[in-house]
């Protein structure tokens, strides 16, 4: 078990470790971006797995058999139960199919739990059972952070629960930035509240996850009446959604004392948006997910509300 000041740093050593070994690093399309830029920073070698709008963008056993046959000494990255970053989560069977893949071609496991904990309606995902069934020789180590699951703001520290075969390996490697001494303690304390199912505690975490049910059911409805193509999570702070409407089609916008006609992209999807709207998304290009755009509603109840007048006002922009 290891733990740092944030979960990037702790997969940062893994894709040494991966870079080490001359494995190749298999990541999902809408993998993090964050993770994506940092295996291209290490120079390591990367392979990206497509998913399809059909699956949710979840990783499935056809298309992850087909990377696996043409690649050598394989490390696939798994964001689950919840999917990042569309916010559907995989099922127990489905994690089943996916280790039992990973093992049929000696690939090493990588599941980050970064963006899970947030699950609206109650799962009973079994990571333990599911491992029970593979073979010993499978290596799946666990990443994840508390700030997520904890709800925890501020408070940043990451987890990496360790397969033995890359023990030896990951500790070679320099240090890790570690926690200062109040966020471990605070940590600790969060995670006996949540152990002793103390009720202010959990309660506080229910209402959280009600809102963000409701936010992103507000934001899917407001989205679909502007033109897009909404793809509804199930889990999480972000959901990821298609400007259909607005995709190659010319508008006028302000630029300077005049105006500028543009044709809009994913390109430049994002840059347009803020322009009109103040409001922030991420690309496709962030994404990882050609054409669809991620939004994040984990926002201030006021900030939220703003936003989402917002969104709704730039269908206007067609009507230029």
């Amino acid at each position: 078990f290891v733990y740092a000041d944030g979960s990037l740093a702790l997969f940062n050593k893994l894709v040494i470790c991966c870079a080490q070994e001359g494995g190749t690093l298999c990541l999902p399309a809408g993998t993090n971006g964050n993770y994506v830029a940092a295996a291209k920073f290490l120079k390591a070698n990367v392979v990206n797995i497509p998913t399809e709008s059909s699956d949710g963008f979840k990783l499935t056993e056809k298309t992850l058999t087909k990377v696996l046959e043409s690649v050598k000494k394989p490390w696939v990255c798994i964001s689950g139960p919840t999917v990042s970053p569309t916010g559907l989560v995989y099922s127990n069977e489905e994690m089943d199919i996916l280790l039992s893949t990973c093992a049929k071609f000696g690939a090493k496991v990588i599941i980050d739990t970064s963006f899970s904990g947030l699950e609206y309606s109650a799962t009973s995902w079994d990571l333990k059972n599911a491992l029970s069934k593979m073979d010993s020789s499978l290596s799946v180590s666990l990443l994840g952070c508390l700030s997520l699951n904890l709800l925890s703001g501020a408070i940043k520290l990451g987890f990496l629960v360790l397969d033995q075969s890359l023990i030896d390996a990951f500790h070679t490697l320099p240090g890790l930035s570690k926690p200062h001494s109040t966020v471990k303690y605070a940590a600790k304390k969060m995670l006996a509240l949540k152990e002793e199912k103390a009720s202010d505690f959990l309660d506080a975490v229910s209402e959280t996850i009600k809102t963000l049910e409701g936010r992103s059911r507000r934001l899917k409805e407001v989205l679909q009446n502007s033109g897009w193509e909404v793809i509804q999570p199930s889990a999480g702070i972000s959901m990821v959604a298609k400007p259909k409407a607005y995709l190659n089609k010319k508008v006028k916008l302000k630029a300077g004392d005049g105006q500028e006609i543009v044709e809009l992209t994913d390109s430049n999807m994002r840059d347009v948006f803020l322009s009109h709207t103040g409001v922030c998304l991420n690309s496709g290009s962030w994404t990882g997910i050609p054409g669809y755009c991620r939004f994040s509603f984990a926002l201030e109840d006021s900030e939220f509300d703003k936003a989402i007048e917002s969104i709704a006002q730039f269908k206007s922009v067609l009507a230029n």
